[in-house]
């Protein structure tokens, strides 16, 4: 295995958006203030700002993207 993780993103009848199921949190490395000063410009809106967890975990960040659903990210930094 390469460590490495990859998935897809769906739309269709099934599927709903939501901001109370599970949390996927995104790889926002090296600094997620990066990903975050986009969200708003894309439709979507901040609702926990960059947050330090630990020195040993990093930082997370949530959001809600344009359809409705709750995002989060991580980075070291």
């Amino acid at each position: 295995m390469n460590g490495k993780v990859s998935g897809g993103l769906v739309q269709g009848p099934m599927h709903k958006p939501s901001a109370d199921g599970a949390k996927v949190y995104l790889n926002g490395n090296p600094d997620l203030n990066n990903a975050l000063s986009k969200v708003e410009a894309a439709g979507g809106k901040v609702t926990m700002p960059k947050t330090h967890i630990s020195a040993e975990i990093g930082h997370m960040a949530f959001f809600t993207d344009s359809e409705g659903n709750a995002v989060a990210l991580h980075s070291n930094n």
